[in-house]
């Protein structure tokens, strides 16, 4: 039990109880906003963690490591276009899962969707550095930014749509 501005009396659970459908309004403090994020980095880290097993699974292994990659077209094919599809999942999975009162703010919606491709991208980049040529730095920032960008374009969409005309 807390007590509210006026003095009176009040339960500690905010509107979490506010309707059968969920809709209550929730806390929209600094400790709820950073949770947020989290949820978001937690469930792109999820999906990042699939999509790299079953990528390296049935792509890497059997295309990759038996074939020579000669073309640049064989490589943007198994290599770059691939990259760009994991990094559209990633970035629109954290973006849907990022709540309601914090998607109104593009800084935090934007931080939320895209800080674990990029994160993953830059580690990724960190620990390959001496192997790295232009023509990879080059495609592989392509494919990342063509992904995350998709994303947000759909996350949007889908947002403008459950709107409805206004």
């Amino acid at each position: 039990m807390g007590y509210g501005d006026s003095g009176t009396v009040r339960s500690g659970r905010g509107n979490r109880g506010a309707g059968r459908s969920g809709q209550g309004t929730r806390r929209a403090g600094p400790l709820a906003a950073l949770l947020a994020l989290v949820r978001a980095w937690v469930a792109g880290c999820v999906t990042l963690a699939l999509v790299l097993y079953f990528r390296d699974l049935y792509l890497q292994e059997p295309l990759v490591d038996q074939t020579e990659l000669g073309s640049l077209a064989w490589r943007m094919l198994v290599l770059y276009l691939p990259t760009a599809a994991a990094c559209a999942l990633v970035t629109l999975v954290a973006a849907r899962l990022h709540p309601e009162p914090f998607r109104n703010s593009p800084v935090q919606h934007l931080l939320a969707a895209m800080t674990v491709p990029l994160g993953a991208f830059a580690v990724n980049f960190t620990y390959l550095w001496e192997d790295a040529v232009a023509e990879g730095i080059l495609f592989a920032s392509l494919a990342v930014a063509v992904g995350c960008f998709a994303a947000v374009v759909v996350d949007v969409s889908i947002d403008r749509r459950d709107q409805g005309p206004q």
